[in-house]
């Protein structure tokens, strides 16, 4: 209702063209849609405005109470003539200034969204007042509309300052920005400064801008300044800087210009705080030149370089990777020199420079060079840089920018099933063309920057690269580091040890099926329920044992999904979604064999790398389950059942024992998930009596198989094929005798497979001691260089 009436006696105010006076005593004011005033506004001490649209007059505007600082909108000035403007509060959302007239500012302005100077001035009457445009805020203005006092910005980017006297546009620009609030002011040049380092001569000119920054980490690349060109221009105009002693000090003239009745200076600079005016500089400057060069060396780690001989403590032409002509910088040659980081802007500054190759580091971005029309050669290849650096440079002459380094950095994402994912690369560049790829396919559609999966699944998760091309940079693909996004579930169920009895105690163990040696993917306990849970498994195929707790369970086997003791029975478990359910009931150990046989070996693995010596390129297996089924065939022999006999596990060693074997037809299986049993080697052993009933094997994994081979032992009738074996039986020493002097080792080996004693010999003789061997068989084993080539059965007494 008060925002309503306060409506009708705006209106009514402008009516018949008469100019009005509105006053108001207190009451509160809320706005949200366009107010526009035709007479002069005055508000009490008490008056509360709250400003959420436009408040747009062309008269003087007053508020001597407050302006509620949550205020999102602005005012329109639209002054004819010089008006009074006070808002009442300096935080706004935006200001306007329109019209010829001046807008007599009594108190700090911060707009939030927009400055527009369109026509006339805005003059601030108090010399600490500010006109402040916060990070993101646009800010435009022209020559004639500009702010006479204080102008603060904060943010990053090219950021003009719009400040202007005696009725001159004198804006300050500074590229690069990156500051909590930068201020500028404009004042007449002070007298008495003389011309300091890399100046010719000071012009008169009369007036100077003074910048304050609030942090010290407050930074801009270039300040440029504008001004009309009936003031002095000097033959070589360049921004100079403030120094001790009265004097100014040159920045660099980097870029000027003189067109449509302004000129415009450009020079470079590291820090904000400062007075800044316009002098006379040399055409060639070595003094401001080094300093771009010490700008390059702090920027990209120059005390670790590779050859920095001299850099900042002798002259300048005897740095290494720098000539010097006369007094101009003409070429700078640091490649493959542990350069890092981004080039400074500084470097495009040293006018005579012609060729540079900064070829070979790890630079992340350089400047625009084309700023530099000297440059004739730039070779930025085997760097890390983007086509946000590359792009500009593309028309530099002799541009060598081949092969850069991948896009950000690698990185791996494990996401819910179902889940959104979101890939990002940035190569920056206007003209760059995207195309992901997924595991070294193209992805239809995913030509932009970011590639969005709307539902992460087994059929769209893997690696993805991002390869970047750009028509104004031919030749050059750049790719992205790889992003690897996996999908995941949950995979849970019971361990039985019967039907209907749950297993208190045990374990399971998840593998990832893949054509060689199975991934172990982890191993979890069961609950007292028998219940498990595999948290986060990437989407894939899987195989699951269960091994119930044997001693809680003695009889339990290791058991595959769903209910089969050999890997290569049991059922895959194709993971695409969360799986619960998955119940296995575990296997039981048949009861003991009870005859005089055994079958033991070892088992170990050959990665086939022909290299590497025995020794580096095989290795024992622990913890294969080894088993033997005896063979019963049908009445008519054609069908086999196989009928489990005995289990067991391979020790540290690799080595194993199926004791108290009957005789009959059995059928080795080592169980190594991944690798089947070679069917065409020695796995199906008959065990007869005497000494037919002990057989001796080795398993070796080797080109995707288990090959097994009998072991041939060796008895005392035998042992003057290959060596002589006495005593035996023996009860301290057993000599060896060889037909010639080699590399052998010899282990004296139980019949559990473990071995005894080992000893060394590289001569036609040797002897073991035997005196810490328990009385019983043993197996005598020699080894020539690594190889296994003789088994003898010797008695210990």
């Amino acid at each position: 209702m008060i925002r309503s009436l306060l409506i009708l006696i705006l209106l009514l105010a402008g009516l018949n063209g008469y100019a009005q006076f509105i006053t108001n005593s207190g009451i509160p004011i809320t706005n949200g849609a366009l107010v526009t005033t035709n007479g002069s506004w005055t508000s009490d001490a008490g008056t509360v405005i709250v400003n959420n649209g436009v408040i747009s007059t062309t008269e003087s505007f007053v508020n001597n109470g407050s302006l509620d600082p949550v205020s999102t909108g602005g005012f329109i000035l639209r002054f004819a003539t010089d008006k009074n403007f006070n808002a009442g509060g300096s935080r706004m959302g935006f200001l306007v200034k329109d019209g010829a007239g001046t807008a007599l500012v009594s108190r700090t302005i911060s707009v939030r969204d927009s400055l527009v100077l369109k026509n006339g001035l805005t003059r601030l009457l108090s010399a600490t007042d500010t006109v402040f445009a916060g990070p993101g805020a646009r800010v435009s203005s022209n020559p004639s509309s500009y702010v006479e006092g204080l102008v603060a910005r904060a943010g990053n980017g090219d950021l003009v300052f719009p400040v202007g006297r005696n009725g001159m546009y004198l804006p300050l620009k500074l590229y690069r920005m990156q500051a909590q609030r930068a201020t500028v002011s404009l004042i007449d040049a002070p007298a008495g400064y003389s011309a300091g380092p890399g100046l010719d001569s000071l012009i008169n000119f009369p007036y100077a801008w003074k910048v304050h920054e609030k942090a010290k980490t407050d930074t801009a690349a270039y300040v440029e300044v504008s001004y009309p060109n009936t003031l002095p221009i000097g033959a070589n105009p360049i921004v100079v800087r403030e120094v001790a002693g009265l004097k100014y000090a040159s920045m660099g003239a980097r870029f000027t210009s003189n067109t449509s009745g302004r000129v415009t200076v450009r020079s470079y600079s590291k820090r904000l705080t400062g007075m800044f005016t316009v002098a006379n500089g040399f055409k060639v400057d070595l003094v401001t030149d080094s300093l771009a060069l010490v700008a390059l060396y702090q920027s990209t780690g120059g005390p670790s370089w590779s050859l920095k001989n001299n850099w900042l403590t002798g002259k300048i032409d005897t740095w290494s990777g720098v000539t010097v002509n006369g007094q101009s910088i003409t070429a700078l040659s640091l490649p493959a020199n542990k350069l890092t980081g981004a080039i400074p802007d500084a470097l495009v500054d040293i006018d005579a420079l012609q060729t540079i190759d900064l070829s070979g580091n790890s630079i992340t971005a350089i400047p625009d060079f084309t700023l530099n029309d000297q440059i004739s050669a730039l070779n930025v290849s085997n760097n890390k840089l983007s086509f946000a650096s590359l792009e500009p440079n593309a028309s530099v002459p002799g541009l060598n920018y081949s092969t850069q380094a991948a896009l950000g950095t690698a990185s791996e994402s494990l996401i819910a099933a179902g889940a959104p994912v979101q890939l990002t690369v940035n190569a920056g560049g206007s003209k760059s063309q995207y195309q992901w790829k997924r595991n070294g396919q193209a992805v239809a559609g995913a030509t932009a920057p970011v590639y969005a999966i709307a539902s992460i699944s087994r059929t769209n998760m893997g690696e993805y690269v991002a390869e970047v091309t750009n028509p104004l940079l031919p030749g050059l693909t750049l790719k992205s580091a790889p992003q690897r996004a996996l999908a995941y579930a949950n995979v849970s169920g019971k361990l039985m040890v019967a039907q209907n009895e749950a297993a208190t105690k045990g374990s399971l163990t998840l593998f990832r099926v893949t054509p060689a040696a199975y991934d172990t993917i982890g191993t979890v306990q069961v609950q007292a329920d028998g219940s498990y849970t595999f948290q986060k498994v990437v989407l894939d195929d899987y195989q699951l044992l269960g091994f119930a707790d044997t001693l809680a369970y003695s009889r339990a086997l290791p058991t595959y999904y769903r209910n089969t003791i050999f890997w290569e029975e049991a059922d895959v478990v194709p993971v695409e979604n969360n799986l619960n359910g998955l119940t296995i009931v575990s296997a039981l150990k048949p009861a003991p064999a009870s005859g005089r046989g055994s079958i033991s070996g070892y088992l170990e693995e050959d990665d086939g790398n022909a290299r590497l010596s025995e020794a580096q390129r095989v290795k024992r297996i622990e913890g294969a389950g080894v088993s033997v089924r005896r063979v019963e065939r049908t009445g008519r022999g054609k069908e086999e059942i196989l009928v489990l006999v005995a289990y067991v596990f391979t020790d540290e060693n690799g080595e194993f024992t199926l004791p108290n074997l009957p005789p009959a037809e059995y059928r080795l299986n080592i169980q190594y998930p991944g690798y089947p049993m070679d069917e065409s080697s020695f796995i199906t052993i008959p065990l007869g009596t005497a000494l037919q009933s002990q057989v001796s094997v080795e398993a070796v994994v080797q080109n995707g198989k288990i090959n097994v081979r009998k072991r041939v032992i060796t008895g005392i009738a035998e042992t003057r094929q290959y060596a002589q074996v006495y005593p035996n039986p023996a009860v301290d020493f057993i000599h060896l005798k060889f037909e010639g002097a080699t590399d052998r080792q010899i282990s004296l080996v139980d019949l559990n497979g473990s071995a005894v004693v080992t000893t060394a010999s590289q001569d036609a003789e040797a002897v073991v001691d035997v005196r810490r061997a328990h009385p019983g068989i043993y197996l005598l084993l020699v080894k020539e260089k690594g190889v296994a080539v003789k088994t003898f059965k010797v008695s210990i007494e």
